[in-house]
């Protein structure tokens, strides 16, 4: 064969021989190249807690009551079941009382709370002490003071004060205290803003507290039925039921969320009578019927609001009790709030000092009869140990019974539980 042939063929077989390595190598490519790199996978994991996003407005914050939180209902009844038990004959009569310090110690007036009050109290557990203008000089002092009676007590005290606002004040206003002023009622209820009451519950509740009381007496659930009327006038929220109704539920509101119980008054009204328990006899010459249109309305909004004391005037009542007896020892007025009302919180006298008490009762019948009437506390009663006395015999000879007391020390220990003062037994 000539050289040219032969170099054609090996040029042939060269090239034929390329083309099979390069097809095996384009094979080999696809056979052992590397996966194309993922996406990222930004779907967040379904066990992860995602924060809401933050909005311009933000959530507002939600208002905490100060105080120690009430325990449940039940869980009170039973704590001061347990309480109770405990008791003597003696102590559970001392509950039922709600006096002055100087009722307690015998001084003419008291600032502070030493030995004397010490002794005192251990010889008469009370259920409380009010205090008023006298008692109060400084802040320092009165927190001293309520701190350390608070101390002695067995039993927990209930620490009122007349605190309404407008003229009965004894703490806002005070300028030895500092603290500023809360308008009358009537001022408020004119107004017609329902958020002026609770701020006005708010200011006296947060000024009580921060003393260290624990209950006042406010506000006044007295409808205006007489625009006339001097027994209550603007210490009233006005003449219209509804609207006493809402501005007595929302400076109830006020009062709880500082941490101090409401006891209002003075069921079933004052608002219509022309003479002042105070000074003498007074008569409501009031229906029934018109009670119930009128003036139980703002009481009923108490009570569903969360009242824990209602305080009974002296204020007889016609139509209901026919014997004429002062409202605060009549059966059949008190029996209206239990059973129509549907009250079962503690239910205190007006002050059975009043002349519309003493000049037809002695010391013990008064404290006898409010008792057997169905009050559960006797409000400064015009001689307290004739009182206590009195009501001792009385259980000892079986005209009250054993279990009556029981019924109201149980109220008072119930609402005392629930406003922090006796804990977990």
């Amino acid at each position: 064969m000539s050289a040219v042939p032969k170099k054609r063929a090996s040029a042939l077989i060269f090239c034929i021989l390329f083309i099979l390595v390069s097809a095996a190598a384009a094979v080999a490519a696809v056979i052992y190249a590397p996966p194309p790199p993922l996406e990222p996978d930004n779907t967040p994991p379904t066990d992860v807690f995602l924060p809401p996003e933050v909005t311009d407005t933000p959530e507002p914050p939600v208002e905490t009551p100060v105080g120690t939180p009430a325990p449940p209902a039940d869980s009170a009844r039973e704590i001061a079941e347990s309480f109770l038990s405990g008791m003597s004959r003696d102590e559970k009569l001392w509950q039922l009382f709600f006096i002055t310090p100087e009722q307690l110690t015998g001084y003419s007036a008291v600032t502070e709370a030493g030995t004397s009050t010490q002794t005192s109290l251990a010889a008469r557990p009370v259920g409380g002490l009010i205090y008023f203008s006298h008692n109060i000089k400084t802040a320092q002092q009165v927190q001293t003071m309520l701190s350390k009676v608070q101390d002695y007590s067995s039993a927990g005290l209930f620490l009122g004060v007349d605190e309404e606002g407008g003229a009965v004040a004894r703490v806002t206003g005070n300028d030895r205290l500092e603290i500023p002023p809360v308008d009358p009622a009537g001022n408020i209820g004119a107004t017609g803003d329902t958020n002026i009451a609770e701020l006005g519950g708010k200011q006296i509740g947060k000024a009580l507290f921060n003393l260290g009381f624990n209950l006042d007496f406010a506000p006044v659930a007295d409808v205006l039925v007489d625009p006339n009327n001097k027994v209550i006038g603007n210490r009233s929220f006005g003449g219209d039921p509804r609207l006493v109704a809402d501005m007595v539920e929302f400076f109830i509101r006020g009062l709880h969320n500082q941490g101090v119980a409401a006891a209002v008054k003075h069921f079933p009204g004052l608002g219509s009578v022309t003479a002042d328990p105070h000074d003498s006899s007074a008569d409501c010459a009031r229906t029934l019927d018109e009670l119930r249109d009128m003036e139980f309305v703002p009481f009923q909004r108490a009570i569903d609001a969360g009242a824990e004391v209602i305080m009974i005037s002296h204020a007889s009542m016609s139509a209901i009790d026919q014997m004429g007896a002062p409202a605060a020892l009549s059966g059949p007025v008190i029996d209206l709030l239990r059973s129509e009302l549907g009250f079962d919180g503690v239910i205190i006298t007006d002050s059975l000092s009043m002349a519309a008490v003493t000049r037809k009762y002695s010391p013990g019948d008064a404290a006898v009869a409010a008792i057997s009437a169905g009050a559960d506390m006797l409000l400064m009663p015009a001689d307290l140990q004739k009182s206590f006395n009195a009501l001792k015999a009385a259980v000892e000879s079986g005209q009250i019974s054993e279990s009556r007391i029981d019924e109201s020390v149980l109220r008072i220990l119930t609402a005392k539980v629930r406003l922090g003062l006796i804990g977990n037994l």
